[in-house]
């Protein structure tokens, strides 16, 4: 089973995921030659956050393109409205320094806040996501298994 594992830092954990814009009408990939370079981002995993969210970087970058509005509930406890997008994204596998093999894609639904580049990330995987794979935790390392 292929597996990606990741320390746990600061008590965040952090990966690098690959991101595309999904056409809403057919589902193929929005991949616009000239920012073929510059789709993988930070993802900080959050199995407290039942949807994936995204930074408004992510979706000028892959030109994605709004499919309505959603809600999400901040930690603060307030319910947020939030445009929502159809993404395309891929959790790493790195085989050594191989950054370029990747475990998984999925086409997820994500809402977009602009408060995540703030943070120094700009995506959050959510249950939504992490729910597709096997989660370990052990000796202070996140293992993700496909």
């Amino acid at each position: 089973m292929p597996t990606f594992s990741v320390p746990v830092r600061n008590n965040e954990i952090l990966i690098r995921v690959g991101v595309v814009g999904v056409r809403p009408t057919d589902g193929k990939p929005i991949i616009p030659e000239d920012l073929l370079d510059i789709n993988r981002c930070d993802a900080l995993v959050d199995t407290g956050a039942q949807i994936s969210l995204v930074s408004p970087k992510v979706i000028s970058d892959v030109m994605a393109i709004p499919i309505g509005v959603g809600a999400y509930t901040a930690a603060n406890g307030q319910t947020q409205e939030a445009d929502e997008y159809l993404l395309g994204i891929d959790i790493p596998i790195q085989l050594g320094d191989d950054e370029s093999t990747y475990a998984r894609g999925m086409t997820l639904r994500v809402l977009e806040v602009p408060a995540l580049h703030q943070e120094g990330y700009e995506v959050i995987l959510g249950m939504d996501c992490l729910g597709l794979f096997h989660i370990t935790m052990w000796n202070n390392t996140f293992v993700l298994s496909n």
